[in-house]
């Protein structure tokens, strides 16, 4: 495809009224023939999401801040996604700064969301409590759209920022994760790997012993007990211990208190990813292995393996 800037650029050359120059990360999209904008800012402490809307998308107007200022959830809000699902709107958005709080937030930086209502006219967003949208230890800038099916489709950046990466020695850094199609139960999103996925599956067969070998799979399992997953020798480590769930990379752990008794993870060369319960929970971590490409699953379970 073949991209032409508009002349008229810089569309948008204003500082927010109520931010400063740290603003960001815009979503477009259109209701009615009219567009809308969101973009992300700050303030001296709290992190907000600013609103614009236009006629030709060329031409906007600033019509304020419809979320944030909270004084609990970091001093920048980058990646805002302003978007309706299943009946109720969710603002998803990456914060910067957020300090940890017991078992949560222990990213340098997060990605989560809000469920709430927005109000175009005053214009508002109001919401409920906040939530992590991934338990790993590399998810960040997470984005939706819509394909021809009309499916809402989320794709997250599958990193974290301030880390050396292996790969920066070849010359290229990061991945994005597996395209997911996120649901809204409960005031909760769900995140399930899209359905396309399952055409990568090249041979599928039940684990008969407990070490495999593998670089790119997906293992599919189910277990009302306890379990562990040691990938790539010990590289990372997955496990259900009572209803705790946990991801371990080094002495680097994730937890959660949760409890799951179905479980999809995807492993490709150098990331895993896995869906709990039908994506009630994610966690999505880098992995790496100087040497090992072998496997092992421990615990009373049934296990499918599909190769890629």
């Amino acid at each position: 495809m073949t991209f032409e800037k508009a002349a008229e650029n810089p569309l948008i050359s204003e500082i927010p009224q109520q931010g400063n120059a740290h603003v960001r990360d815009p979503k477009v999209w259109e209701v009615d023939g009219r567009f809308y904008m969101v973009l992300g800012t700050r303030d001296a402490t709290d992190g907000k999401v600013v609103l614009y809307d236009s006629d030709d998308a060329i031409h906007w107007s600033e019509r304020g801040v419809i979320a944030g200022e909270t004084g609990r959830h970091g001093w920048m809000w980058e990646c805002p996604d302003l978007f309706s699902l299943d009946g109720q709107d969710v603002l998803l958005l990456s914060p910067q700064g957020m300090e940890p709080d017991g078992d949560r937030y222990h990213n340098l930086h997060q990605c989560g969301y809000f469920v709430g209502t927005l109000d175009l006219e005053l214009p508002r967003f109001t919401h409920g409590p906040f939530t992590e949208l991934d338990y790993g230890h590399d998810f960040y800038a997470a984005q939706t759209f819509l394909d021809k099916r009309g499916r809402r489709i989320l794709i997250g950046w599958n990193a974290m920022w301030e880390r050396d990466w292996p790969e920066q020695a070849e010359g290229w850094t990061n991945q994005m994760t597996i395209p997911r199609e996120p649901s809204l139960r409960d005031g909760h999103i769900y995140m399930t790997p899209i359905e396309e996925m399952i055409s990568l599956r090249q041979q599928s067969h039940v684990l008969a012993g407990p070490k495999f070998e593998g670089n790119a799979f997906e293992l599919s399992l189910s277990t009302h007990g306890d379990f562990q997953f040691d990938c790539f020798g010990k590289a990372a480590t997955f496990s259900k211990t009572g209803d705790w769930l946990e991801l371990t990379r080094g002495t680097d752990v994730r937890r959660l208190q949760a409890m799951g008794t179905t479980f999809r993870i995807f492993v490709d060369a150098s990331s895993m990813e896995v869906f709990v319960n039908d994506g009630e929970f994610v966690f999505s971590s880098r992995v790496y292995s100087t040497s090992s490409r072998t496997h092992q699953l421990h615990g009373d379970l049934s296990a499918t393996l599909h190769r890629f």
